[in-house]
């Protein structure tokens, strides 16, 4: 049955395990890692959870239409699916099964705002490592609807983007190949580290910040406390409230410098 479908096994073998919360998918150049992601990626936005946004992103919207829905919409590899792929040159939405899918530009690290205060339960990223890596931080802490996922693809830069170990000598030329356990150090690891915060100590810095702290907090619920710890005390009106609550919407990097800057002018003030 396998070897009557227009994929390899190793490509079905692929889909079939992007199980994970990330999913990757390597390999040289026609590797047969994008239909097998984008078919993986379909089998996703069916089950999707009701709650959340389901987010395309890639270096432009040009890419996103060349790379993800040119590919969807072709008959010849989708079959009767294509037809449910609808998508206007030039729109910022499509729509796929039914479900509304957010196309989003990430050309540089300024892309990260257009991420501020959505939830997200599905991403599709095309060409990962093209990709700032605090925009990487910030998508990955706000695919937080449970059970969340994302799907990416890359052809391998010279070191791979999450260990930074050198690539193999081997090119995998007979299919995608994916990786679902993710570990290493490289950049894009360290992304993931910034948004789950893992390997490191949650704090506010306590003096003059010089650095953008990406590892001072991590999620919105750090964010909240940060927050809370530098109004503790302060008599707050209802849209003081909703103004505290839409900058917990941010990033590490702004919360953490704003709850920072309002300890340290309270001590110098002398309330704390």
């Amino acid at each position: 049955m396998l070897d009557a479908l227009p994929l390899s096994r190793k490509q079905l073998r692929s889909v079939v395990q992007a199980s994970a919360r990330i999913n990757l998918w390597h390999g040289a150049v026609r590797s047969g890692k994008t239909i097998a992601s984008l078919l993986a990626w379909l089998l996703a936005v069916a089950e999707a959870p009701p709650s959340g946004l389901i987010l395309v992103v890639g270096r432009s919207l040009q890419t996103i239409e060349r790379n993800v829905f040119e590919p969807l919409a072709d008959p010849a590899l989708f079959g009767p699916v294509a037809a449910q792929v609808r998508h206007t040159r030039g729109a910022t939405t499509a729509t796929v099964l039914g479900r509304t899918g957010h196309l989003i530009g990430a050309a540089d690290a300024r892309a990260e705002g257009r991420l501020r205060g959505l939830t997200a339960s599905l991403a599709y990223v095309d060409e990962a490592t093209l990709l700032p890596e605090g925009f990487w931080v910030q998508l990955l802490a706000r695919l937080s609807v449970p059970g969340a996922r994302l799907l990416a693809t890359t052809n391998m830069p010279p070191r791979h983007p999450f260990t930074d170990r050198p690539r193999p000598v081997r090119h995998h030329r007979n299919g995608a190949l994916i990786s679902t356990l993710i570990g290493g150090r490289g950049p894009m690891r360290k992304a993931i580290d910034r948004a789950s915060g893992n390997g490191r100590k949650s704090s506010i810095p306590a003096g003059p910040v010089e650095s953008a702290p990406w590892s001072a907090l991590s999620g919105e619920a750090e964010y909240r406390a940060a927050l809370a710890e530098a109004f503790a005390g302060v008599e707050l009106g209802e849209y003081d409230r909703r103004i505290i609550e839409w900058v917990a919407g941010w990033d590490s990097p702004t919360v953490a410098t704003l709850a920072s800057l309002v300890i340290r002018a309270r001590k110098a003030g002398g309330a704390l």
